[in-house]
């Protein structure tokens, strides 16, 4: 606290809260006149109320970069019933290292438990082919597989299933896994770069894991390195991160969460950013001396559009050891996911039209499902963009959907296509 006091005298005012303990002032400004004298008392945050975390949040406030961030609503979501394969296959990464570390802490405290899978060597795969690393016959434990890569072209939905899992598995009891998001944006000049994403991933870890002897470190970290938030990339996620979760014990490890969803990272706009963000997760690097995932229990699942910086990196064999990947491709799955999409879409557009005697039955006419099918080429985003354009307030669906059935069908891009309709 800091005060000021113009005279001393006889008639001085007697000291505030004089007989008072254990009083804390955050942030308020207390002014006191008595005779000649006016003090004028203004409180910062002291170290007892987390003047670090005060710091780490002003720099972090209105990313807009977190899951549930305002900036986002309203996000990308799987709809119900879409999805269902590549979500549980993630699904059950996810859930299977925490079971796998209850296991490990029952075997330490003595409990019985069913034996560990045995560790084997990972298969050889091949390093210049997108193939899936995830197998029947992949036998590494569930903590050994540190990276889930999603992967594939724009449009397909990788921020969907994102969001998805970051809302599913951000719910503390047993299914509190998410220990931090992080949504890359190409058009948001704070969230097209990595320059926020260890400072956000770090506020994360502190305020919604739950853990006191966590957040006190992370508070400590920043009130012991006030340059921290001008330190690189590296030095932020091993002092702000890395450091604070070897700090706990060994139990207070295995109750945490420690999945941390990255989407878009082909949206940093300079392809070195995206390398040395997975170089200081995963610690692979042939000329720094990152910190090994191995050595932290974070898993991270990683979204992302193939491209030629992220394809190099992630398949080195050093990658390959401690990652799976799954890629949305236009598979048959996929283009049922699309149709169920669409199909559900229309329902909702007809059932909220006030006078659906106008609209021709059946709306919309058969075939005209697996034409749209056909045009969106196994991608989410053409599906999503033809239903809003159909339902859009003041407009007539039934004229709107021909409109698009009557775009010609080209070789350019289903969004090209559909641009027109908005010139």
């Amino acid at each position: 606290m800091q005060h000021s006091t113009h005279s001393t005298s006889a008639n001085a005012a007697p000291q505030f809260f004089s007989q008072a303990h254990h009083v804390i002032f955050d942030r308020s400004q207390v002014n006191q006149v008595a005779g000649n004298v006016n003090q004028n008392y203004f409180s910062q945050l002291s170290s007892s109320k987390e003047l670090g975390l005060q710091r780490l949040y002003e720099a972090v406030s209105g990313l807009g970069a977190l899951h549930d961030s305002q900036a986002r609503f309203p996000p990308p979501k799987c709809q119900e019933g879409t999805r269902e394969l590549i979500l549980r296959e993630l699904s059950d990464w996810i859930e299977a290292d925490s079971s796998e570390r209850l296991t490990s802490f029952h075997n330490r405290t003595g409990t019985p438990t069913i034996d560990p899978p045995i560790n084997s060597t990972v298969p050889t795969l091949p390093m210049t082919e997108l193939t899936p690393t995830h197998t029947s016959c992949d036998v590494r434990k569930p903590s050994e597989v540190k990276v889930h890569w999603l992967y594939g072209p724009a449009g397909t939905g990788k921020s969907a299933i994102a969001q998805t899992l970051c809302e599913r598995y951000d719910r503390f009891g047993e299914k509190k896994h998410l220990a931090a998001s992080f949504f890359f944006s190409r058009g948001d000049s704070k969230r097209n770069n990595p320059t926020y994403l260890f400072l956000s991933i770090a506020y994360s870890l502190a305020t919604t894991c739950r853990d006191s002897a966590l957040r006190a470190a992370i508070d400590k970290a920043v009130q012991e390195q006030p340059g921290i938030f001008e330190a690189s990339l590296e030095v932020q996620y091993r002092q702000l991160i890395v450091e604070p979760l070897q700090s706990l014990s060994r139990l207070r490890r295995l109750r945490l969460p420690t999945l941390i969803v990255i989407d878009g990272l082909d949206e940093c706009i300079v392809a070195e950013f995206q390398m040395l963000v997975l170089k200081i997760i995963t610690g692979i690097s042939n000329s720094n001396p990152f910190t090994p995932i191995q050595k932290i229990s974070l898993r991270f699942l990683m979204a992302s559009r193939p491209e030629p910086a992220i394809r190099d990196f992630v398949n080195q064999a050093r990658f390959l050891e401690i990652s799976n990947r799954t890629v949305l491709d236009d598979n048959h799955a996929t283009y049922m996911d699309i149709k169920l999409y669409l199909h559900d879409g229309f329902s909702r557009i007809h059932a909220a039209w006030s006078d659906v005697s106008s609209f021709p039955s059946p709306w919309p006419p058969a075939g005209v499902l697996d034409e749209l099918l056909q045009r969106a080429s196994g991608q989410f985003i053409y599906a999503d963009t033809v239903l809003k354009y159909v339902g859009e307030q003041n407009s007539y669906p039934p004229e709107r959907l021909d409109n698009i059935l009557g775009l010609p069908v080209s070789d350019a891009t289903a969004f090209a296509d559909l641009d027109t309709l908005y010139c």
